[in-house]
């Protein structure tokens, strides 16, 4: 896990299978009138990624879009205002 406070947070990791490095990264920062804005990132280097790169990131962002929605959906029921 790596952070840096109040800036992000994430983690770098090896597949074991394909040896696959993965570097993921999210982002929380102040976005102004009291809004947050959420950036997500994600990058796969080595391995096999020439072969099946493509696949696993188009796979990534579909599973990360549907993340990205229900986090905001829990959020905005949590911390609506009144």
């Amino acid at each position: 896990l790596m952070m840096e406070e109040k800036v992000y947070f994430g983690w770098k990791g090896t597949t074991i299978m394909m040896e696959i490095k993965d570097h993921h990264i999210f982002l929380v920062e102040e976005a102004g009138l009291g809004k947050t804005r959420f950036v997500q990132s994600d990058q796969a280097k080595g391995g096999w990624t020439w072969l099946i790169g493509g696949q696993v990131m188009k796979r990534f962002l579909f599973l990360y879009t549907r993340f990205n929605q229900e986090l905001k959906a829990e959020v905005e029921k949590r911390y609506a205002q009144e």
